[in-house]
């Protein structure tokens, strides 16, 4: 049984989200960190913000433990990120940035894959015999289950019947 209006619905949230997210491939030496209320990063002339989870992606693709990373002293934060980049032996990394926002980094070769390619590419694999109920895009998930009908949610969270 397919529930078209959660799909036409649901599909619409994800192709914007995906609309504001873009994938970028850079060298590691061409990025510059700067913390503060909210840390960011320079790369190739262009600022973003970090989240929390690409903070800590960062911290950890450099070997900072992420502990210390969170209590030092922003000067001293910010002189100890831009040395491990500036040593570091990797010479590229890719970037998820959505909204002025760089959301996680990982390794150039994965490919990117937006959130409607992928909701489609399992829609076309399982055919008509699925019942999605409910469904929820997060900044850092997304989750599918198959609740009953008066609590299915779209994206931002309203109801939908």
């Amino acid at each position: 049984m397919t529930s078209t209006l959660m799909d036409a619905t649901f599909e619409s949230k994800l192709d914007a989200k995906s609309t504001n997210t873009e994938y970028i491939n850079f060298n590691v030496r061409d990025m510059t960190f700067s913390s503060g209320k909210r840390p960011h990063v320079t790369i190739d002339g262009e600022d973003y913000f970090l989240t929390d989870g690409s903070f800590r992606q960062i911290a950890e693709q450099l070997s900072i433990p992420v502990p210390y990373a969170r209590r030092i002293p922003d000067d001293l934060l910010s002189y100890t990120v831009n040395y491990f980049i500036n040593n570091n032996n990797r010479s590229s990394l890719s970037a998820l940035v959505e909204d002025g926002s760089l959301r996680s980094f990982m390794k150039p070769n994965y490919p990117y894959i937006s959130y409607s390619e992928m909701f489609s590419a399992v829609r076309s694999a399982v055919g008509d015999n699925y019942d999605l109920r409910y469904a929820k895009l997060s900044d850092t998930k997304t989750s599918f289950s198959n609740l009953p009908n008066d609590y299915i949610d779209s994206v931002d969270g309203s109801i939908l019947s």
